[in-house]
C-alpha cells in the first residue's frame, strides 16, 4: 500500500492565495483591541474613587463582595445622576397603581429596579 503524503504546496500556510485586503482584515482580526481609556492599577482606583469620596480597601478591590460592590454603586450612581439615594429608591406608587393589583407589595422591587434604570 502506498501511504499518503500530503505535497509541500499543502504545507503551506493559505495567505500566500489571499489579495492584500483580505490579508489586512485577517491580521486586524487577529489583533487585540485597543482602547481609548488608560488601564488603571489599584492604588490608581483607589485613589480616584477616594477623590469622589467614595472609600474602599485595596483588599476589597481585590476580592469585591456584592455588598460592597453595591455600596461604591449606589454612591456612583448617586453622585452623577444627582438624585439622592431616598428620592432614588422612592416608588412612584400613583403610577404603579395604574399598572400592579396591590403596588403596594412592591414597594422595595420597584425602588430597586429605579437603582438598576439609573446605574
Amino acid at each position: 500500500r502506498r501511504r499518503y503524503t500530503p505535497s509541500r504546496r499543502a504545507k503551506e500556510p493559505r495567505i500566500q492565495n489571499l489579495t492584500e485586503g483580505a490579508r489586512e482584515r485577517r491580521q486586524t482580526r487577529t489583533m487585540a483591541p485597543t482602547y481609548s481609556f488608560p488601564i488603571l492599577g489599584n492604588n490608581d482606583i483607589i485613589a480616584c474613587l477616594a477623590e469622589l469620596d467614595i472609600t474602599i480597601t485595596e483588599k476589597e478591590l481585590l476580592r469585591p463582595h456584592p455588598d460592597t460592590l453595591f455600596k461604591v454603586y449606589e454612591d456612583l450612581v448617586v453622585l452623577l445622576c444627582g438624585e439622592t439615594r431616598e428620592e432614588m429608591y422612592t416608588p412612584n406608587l400613583e403610577a404603579a397603581a395604574n399598572c400592579l393589583e396591590f403596588p403596594e407589595l412592591y414597594e422595595e422591587a420597584i425602588g430597586a429596579l429605579k437603582f438598576h434604570r439609573h446605574l
